[in-house]
């Protein structure tokens, strides 16, 4: 363990923020989720409850939907997670992780016979 570890510094990130915190900023992605009226208020909730702390942004729109902007180290963690909302949940940006969202689909859909 390095002398320089300190726990607490990783408590409470969601798996797409582990990383190391010396790392540059140029290795985390910006993203943003879009969640339905139906769960926006769970993200919401988690957000202003200190889930993320700096990493992430969430604003309710006047619509009801949800707009949560994240920095990510591990996009396929955050597409996993995204993904778990169903239809709830659209990834909008940037377009790498949209095609990641299609691509993680389609291969469930084809592992269990289904078509996209």
């Amino acid at each position: 363990i390095p002398a320089d570890f300190d726990v607490r510094a990783y408590v409470g990130l969601p798996e797409w923020q582990l990383s190391d915190p010396h790392e540059a900023d140029d290795e985390h992605i910006s993203a943003r989720v879009e969640f339905h009226p139906d769960v926006a208020w769970m993200i919401e909730t988690s957000y202003r409850a200190g889930a993320g702390a700096a990493r992430e942004d969430f604003r309710l729109r006047d619509d009801g939907w949800g707009e949560l902007e994240v920095r990510a180290t591990d996009p396929q963690a955050l597409v996993r997670w995204a993904l778990k909302f169903g239809e709830c949940a659209r990834i909008v940006s940037p377009p790498a992780l949209v095609k990641m969202a299609r691509e993680t689909l389609e291969a469930a859909l084809e592992s269990y016979g289904g078509s996209a």
